[in-house]
């Protein structure tokens, strides 16, 4: 495990046994060896604490003014703070100010290992990463390999869909205590350096204040049909600058702004959170003008269906990018992503266009086989046959030839290409990247299975990617 260096340090007891380790000592062992112990001499009684290094991936270490146990007792809990960054050879690569941090996540904040969400007080470049002040750590709790998200996230970057995240692998302290490895991400956001797409939200504060302080405007039904708010003034242009998810039922319906398409798909708004009514009532029409056209059997909205006399007679693809919703449904694809066409898939309308844009992507820790009895169990394991095309807007685009045929392009020219190298040698890479990190998480946690769970995963994926080669190679 490499050289030990040993620290004593003297320090009174203040009523707990609690060991912090200072900065100064995490910059020495961070420089000098792969691991060491510290000595901490209470009055009559001696304890020791070992801390290790990971050889290949940095050290993020927070310090919060509030206790970690407060912010693990409800993901709401909000604390403010500094950071340092350490590159893995231990040169300083950052520090600041932490406005808040919180929890992140939904299913997974209720694993033992949580995620968070980090925002800084200024926008800041993190290891390379565009700057910005809001920053997600991850924790890939549910997938033992914790390399899921981390391919699909290149791999969407690589292949060229638009406004792609990028993340990387960290070592992870709060408060002197080690966390396990986790992945600093970007996090999908209207903001400089994510998506510029004109920011609606920031708008409506600029113009209104507290924005969720005023009266909701609601169609109901058996749920709610449509939700926005009455807002006293709206931008002079309230055409961009919407990012939306595709939402469970069960989570759309704590969502402030919200709709429900005629074909049942459940539309979360993102950006702007407190959408006013104008602003729902627009979005709403765009969206369901596009999903009117795509489920006409020629492609064009039927005469006297569309919500905007302007879009009347309008074809499907004039309402959609189609590269970027065939790149992103082949991503879902390959993954066989439990989510998709459910949850955590964004999509958004860029200010002065008339289109809607797939993307980021997001969330893909249970792909590969890895939803355990989740959903349909039996597809879901299986590395041949299509899943995300089986319903909704995937299924309707894919029948679409223009859709197939933008399929069939991007699969053969980036993502097979892509994963050729990844099978060749950049799954390896991958894996030696972590593995000394991932061992030191497996160690802490008391399990011994990223390996083998890595090794299940790129046989799924091998299989996978030979069936897709017979439906969509040359």
């Amino acid at each position: 495990m490499g050289r030990a260096l040993v620290v004593k340090v003297r320090q009174k007891r203040k009523g707990s046994d609690y060991i912090k380790v200072s900065r100064t000592l995490m910059r020495i062992f961070l420089i000098t060896a792969a691991s060491f112990f510290v000595y901490i001499f209470s009055g009559v009684c001696e304890t020791e604490a070992a801390v290790y290094r990971s050889g290949n991936v940095p050290g993020l270490f927070l310090e919060t003014e509030e206790s970690l146990e407060e912010l693990q007792a409800d993901k709401a809990n909000v604390s403010a703070g500094k950071f340092t960054l350490y590159l893995p050879g231990g040169r300083e690569a950052g520090r600041g100010e932490i406005v808040q941090m919180h929890g992140h996540g939904n299913s997974t904040w209720y694993e033992n290992k949580k995620s968070w969400l980090v925002e800084l007080s200024q926008r800041t470049s993190l290891l390379g990463m565009s700057p910005a002040k809001k920053w997600l750590l991850i924790s890939n709790a549910k997938d033992a390999s914790m390399m899921r998200n981390k391919i699909f996230l290149d791999m969407s970057k690589d292949c060229g869909l638009p406004g792609a995240l990028s993340c990387e692998w960290i070592d992870l302290y709060v408060n002197g205590e080690y966390q396990g490895l986790y992945l600093l991400s970007e996090k999908v956001d209207i903001a400089a350096g994510r998506l510029e797409i004109g920011d609606l939200e920031q708008e409506n504060k600029d113009l209104n204040g507290d924005v969720a302080g005023y009266m909701n405007y609601t169609i109901p039904g058996e749920e709610t049909l449509l939700q926005g708010w009455f807002l006293p003034q709206n931008p002079k242009n309230i055409t961009g600058g919407y990012l939306m998810e595709m939402e469970y039922p069960v989570r759309y319906a704590a969502e402030p702004s919200k709709f429900i398409t005629r074909k049942g798909q459940h539309v979360v708004v993102k950006n702007p959170a407190y959408a006013s009514v104008e602003q729902i009532q627009y979005i709403y029409g765009f969206v369901q003008d596009f999903e009117s056209a795509l489920f006409a059997e020629s492609g064009y909205i039927s005469q006297g269906k569309e919500l905007d006399i302007s879009r009347a007679g309008g074809f499907y693809t004039e309402f959609i990018d189609i590269d970027s919703f065939a790149r992103r449904y082949v991503l879902d694809e390959i993954s066989k992503n439990i989510d998709a066409n459910s949850s955590s898939v964004f999509f958004y309308k860029p200010r002065y266009e008339d289109r809607l844009y797939a993307g980021p992507v997001w969330d893909y820790d249970l792909a590969l086989g890895n939803s355990g009895d989740w959903g349909d169990a039996e597809n879901l394991h299986d590395p041949e046959g299509f899943y995300v095309n089986s319903e909704g807007w995937s299924k309707a685009l894919y029948e679409k030839p223009e859709f197939y045929a933008a399929v069939k392009q991007c699969y053969q020219e980036d993502y097979s290409p892509w994963l050729e190298e990844l099978f060749e040698r950049g799954f390896d890479e991958y894996k030696e990247q972590i593995r000394q990190a991932a061992e030191r998480d497996n160690r802490y946690r008391g399990v011994d299975n990223w390996e083998k769970d890595a090794e299940e995963m790129r046989a799924f994926l091998e299989k996978r990617k030979k069936w897709l080669d017979e439906q969509w190679g040359s």
